[in-house]
């Protein structure tokens, strides 16, 4: 559910007893083409995991499509792409804990949310728990790395070093979670004009101009 196009080439790197790099030399690519989304690429990844057309259009709309240089499409709505991709990478420990619980690969199992790459969304819905920063890497190529990045922090995601405080979803967070999972159909707010991106700009200045007249 909501998993990125690198976590499940990583998760079935590791199914096939390597890692993303070495498998996608296997497939006669390479990793980067797939950070990319090169089609011939994709095309030879979905093939070789299964996937139907419309499963693979699902994980690409949690991933982000570049649509331009600095412009991409992330659930049928145009963003700019540093909402979407950003050095730090954020996530719930309780949702990859869960994952890997009593698993003797745990690797094979830990998806990683395309949501917690949205800047607009700071908390896990599930567990109520906020998104913290998991790992901080400049280069794609090893940021989206997902197996070798969560290989690093496991022993700390098992031992609970990343847990903060649960918090409860403000009306803007249920908002947004709603119109990213179920499109701006499902939206019957006045925001329902505004594509998502704006109005996740909108409702942080306001936040914030509402916090200075506390």
């Amino acid at each position: 559910d909501r998993e990125t196009l690198p976590s499940l080439f990583s998760r079935m790197a590791t199914l096939n007893g390597t890692d993303a790099v070495n498998f996608a030399l296997d497939l006669r690519i390479t990793f980067r083409s797939i950070l990319e989304q090169d089609e011939e690429a994709v095309t030879i990844f979905a093939e070789r995991a299964g996937l139907l057309a419309t499963q693979l259009a699902e994980l690409l709309s949690w991933t982000g499509e570049r649509i331009g240089d600095v412009r991409m499409r992330f659930r049928k709505e145009v963003f700019v792409s540093r909402a979407l991709r950003n050095p730090i990478i954020r996530g719930c420990p309780h949702c990859m804990r869960e994952h890997a619980a009593d698993q003797p690969h745990p690797l094979r199992h830990i998806a990683f949310r395309g949501d917690w790459l949205c800047r607009g969304v700071d908390i896990c819905h599930q567990h109520l728990h906020p998104l913290v920063p998991l790992w901080s890497r400049s280069r794609p190529i090893e940021r989206d790395d997902i197996g070798a990045r969560l290989a690093e922090i496991l022993p700390a995601l098992r031992a609970g070093s990343f847990d903060c405080l649960r918090i409860d979803p403000s009306d803007y967070d249920l908002w947004l979670d709603k119109r990213l999972s179920e499109g701006i159909a499902a939206d019957k707010t006045w925001l329902t004009s505004q594509p998502v991106f704006p109005a996740i700009t909108l409702c942080e200045f306001i936040g914030a101009a509402l916090l200075r007249n506390k």
